[in-house]
């Protein structure tokens, strides 16, 4: 008898653990999700917990390089669409009294993947804490993933993106505290746009001084009240539209290839109220 009951609970102990080895074999629903990001893009998903004080659901603000760009509720999740690159990932919600909290921050090298965060709380009576963490990261092409060395490729010696980090380091201490801050590329292509955005914003970012207002192509930056303002790029142009943008830096950059080592990157910080310019840099590659 006692050696029938062991059989009968083995059975259910047995099944589970099939079970379970089956659904690990199974894709997650972050892995069988449609592809949002286009090419030389990734994706940066945020997934909200569900939580509750006193009745009330606590809206949090997931921030990607200085600006806010989701904003979740219980249980909510949501997907940001960012260039390659290097991205600085937070979260923001209002604590007592009106005080804004921040998570610890996540520094990520997106590679045409899928890189997922939870959000999930911890309370006590008096005080809530916020905890960040990364979850998981998935290739957006599983049949050809990127090969691990890619970043370091990237910023190889004699590499743009070598040049774009010594160039978007030293653009950085030349720039107001607090600046609110719109950077676009002029003349490079979708490809070169996105790395200069990303590469350019994280220092930025990563300097904890300032915000980005605007991150985005020429033709979108020009979309903005377009029809009152003249079709150059002249310093003038560029000013009046950074302030339309709302921004008081505007950071133009553009791309001359000549032929390595000739090949320049050239950041230009303009002062959206004076009209001036603040600083230039220029790094080869």
């Amino acid at each position: 008898m006692k050696d029938k009951i062991l059989r009968f609970c083995a059975m259910p102990l047995l099944l589970a653990v099939v079970c379970c080895g089956h659904g690990y074999a199974q894709k997650t629903p972050q892995q069988q999700k449609e592809r949002a990001a286009g090419a030389g893009e990734s994706e940066i998903v945020v997934e909200r917990a569900s939580y509750s004080l006193d009745g009330s659901g606590l809206a949090v603000r997931a921030v990607v390089n200085g600006r806010d760009r989701l904003t979740l509720t219980d249980g909510q999740a949501g997907t940001v669409v960012v260039p390659n690159g290097r991205h600085l990932v937070y979260i923001e919600y209002e604590g007592m009294f009106g005080v804004m909290e921040r998570s610890r921050a996540f520094k990520v090298d997106a590679a045409a993947a899928r890189i997922v965060f939870h959000v999930s709380f911890a309370a006590d009576m008096w005080t809530t804490a916020i905890n960040l963490s990364k979850y998981a990261e998935y290739p957006l092409d599983p049949s050809n993933p990127p090969k691990p060395q890619t970043r370091q490729a990237l910023l190889s010696a004699g590499s743009i993106g070598a040049a774009l980090t010594t160039a978007g380091s030293s653009i950085v201490k030349s720039l107001p505290g607090d600046s609110r801050i719109a950077l676009v590329a002029l003349n490079a292509d979708s490809g070169t746009s996105a790395l200069i955005r990303g590469e350019v914003s994280y220092h930025l970012v990563s300097s904890g001084c300032h915000m980005i207002v605007y991150d985005g192509s020429l033709e979108e930056f020009r979309s903005v009240r377009a029809r009152k303002v003249p079709a150059d790029t002249t310093d003038r142009t560029l000013t009046r539209l950074g302030r339309f943008r709302g921004a008081n830096v505007v950071i133009a950059a553009t791309v001359t290839q000549s032929g390595a080592p000739a090949n320049t990157v050239t950041l230009r910080a303009l002062d959206v109220k004076k009209g001036s310019l603040i600083a230039t840099v220029r790094e080869e590659y």
